[in-house]
């Protein structure tokens, strides 16, 4: 996640002489990690046919399945985005943006919340978030490679992968991420993007992407009342980009790289992108 529901991290990175060792160290876990996912993917095959055509093409889950599971992701990112107990903020960024942290409940690292007012209706720029083609993200994020929708399960719920570039001259490599997303909308009239990396037979990780994890997050937002066509945007994150990067270079490179997807998204916000 990190921008994406997860895309962020990657773009300000700071090269130090340690990641010159943990780039070797990481490609190599990942040869390893794609010959062991490799040789899972292609085992023996046992006709069945009872099987459904979901089961013979990807043994993937149903689209109910995928439904019930969405509800319980959003209903998580709801409790997320309401609970700031125990939030720390990060007092060098502007007043516009607000980004804090505070220890994961779902892994070993921290979740991120960054806040700012945009000029836009909830709707529109949740179009602007959700990922290409389903969304306008692939038109204005640079720090996305390559996006695709791998199943439209319904109008406001999606199953994607996400891809970032690789940083700091091809020393960290691209990530890439499976995601199941879900747009909600509440009757007080926030609109919510709602997501969790999911794993799928038929997008096993690829040769030149080390595959990364996105917990619970996704994007708030939150009509102002009383000022026409502005909303509070709320941005969570917490994101495991695997392979062998430091905890501390990633969490160090976060808060900088949530405030320029802010700017970014304020700019396309008002550009002519369509």
């Amino acid at each position: 996640m990190l921008r994406h529901l997860a895309t962020v991290t990657l773009g300000v990175c700071t090269v130090s002489a340690g990641i010159y060792e943990c780039k070797a160290r990481e490609s190599q876990t990942v040869d390893n990690h794609h010959r062991q996912r490799k040789q899972q993917a292609d085992p023996p095959h046992h006709h069945n046919s009872s099987s459904t055509h979901t089961d013979n093409i990807a043994g993937e889950k149903s689209k109910m399945d995928y439904r019930q599971e969405s509800e319980r992701v959003a209903n998580k990112v709801y409790e997320l985005y309401k609970d700031t107990d125990g939030i720390i903020s990060c007092e060098k960024f502007a007043k516009e943006i607000k980004v804090m942290y505070k220890k994961s409940p779902e892994f070993e690292g921290h979740i991120y919340r960054a806040e700012c007012t945009l000029e836009g209706s909830p709707d529109r720029i949740v179009d602007f978030v959700l990922p290409s083609p389903k969304g306008l993200r692939g038109k204005w994020d640079k720090n996305v490679k390559e996006s695709e929708v791998l199943e439209d399960v319904d109008e406001n719920l999606i199953v994607a992968r996400s891809a970032t570039h690789s940083a700091a001259m091809g020393l960290i490599s691209s990530r890439d991420f499976v995601d199941l997303i879900m747009i909600k909308r509440y009757d007080d009239g926030i609109v919510t993007t709602n997501s969790k990396s999911i794993q799928r037979k038929d997008c096993p990780p690829k040769d030149g992407f080390v595959r990364g994890t996105n917990y619970h997050g996704g994007t708030i937002c939150i009509p102002i009342k009383g000022e026409q066509n502005k909303t509070k945007v709320i941005n969570l994150v917490q994101t495991d980009l695997g392979g062998m990067l430091p905890t501390s270079l990633v969490e160090s490179a976060l808060p900088s790289n949530l405030v320029d997807f802010f700017v970014d998204l304020d700019k396309a916000l008002k550009s002519e992108i369509d």
